[in-house]
């Protein structure tokens, strides 16, 4: 037996605890999709932890493990793989997050189109590292790895191989 209420005082209520495993077959979020959703996890005192999650996200495989502060808002990824991915930035999903950390994280084969169309980044392939993005600053970070074309409108450059290293 349990008092937890889920909304007290017109607010949300953490659970003190709380193991979770989740199947699904297809889950819509915003116009994104992800299928064959497997994950793992738990939540104590407002963080939820998701020791392991697996599935179909726009066209390609994901893996990641991630804990998720939900008082400040802010996920830090210990893990996260993206292979064969097309992300579309202008209908990405509208998140509410005040903090993203991503210490080593892993592009395979995925597709960037910037917000206007106008910019595509195809077969993005390598390691990200170090992450850091806080709600009103600049992406930071560092990306190694390679591009198969790099197309802004009509203009492309094929083959890159690249280190970038992103700061404000």
């Amino acid at each position: 037996a349990t008092d937890w209420q889920p909304i007290a005082d017109g607010q949300w209520q953490p659970l003190k605890a709380l193991d979770f495993s989740l199947d699904a077959d297809q889950i819509g979020w915003q116009g994104w999709h992800i299928g064959s959703l497997q994950l793992e996890g738990k939540s104590r005192d407002g963080v939820i932890a998701v020791t392991s999650s697996k599935g179909r996200l726009q066209g390609g495989n994901f893996e990641a493990a991630f804990d998720w502060d939900t008082g400040t808002q802010a996920v830090r990824f210990s893990s996260l793989l993206l292979h064969g991915q097309r992300l579309e930035l202008a209908s990405a999903p509208i998140l509410l997050l005040q903090q993203i950390d991503l210490p080593r994280g892993e592009l395979n084969e995925v597709t960037l189109v910037g917000p206007q169309g106008h910019l595509t980044a195809n077969h993005l392939s390598g390691q990200l590292r170090d992450l850091s993005w806080q709600q009103g600053q600049a992406l930071e970070g560092e990306f190694k790895g390679s591009l198969g074309e790099l197309a802004l409108d009509h203009n492309s450059l094929s083959d890159i191989r690249a280190e970038v290293q992103l700061q404000p």
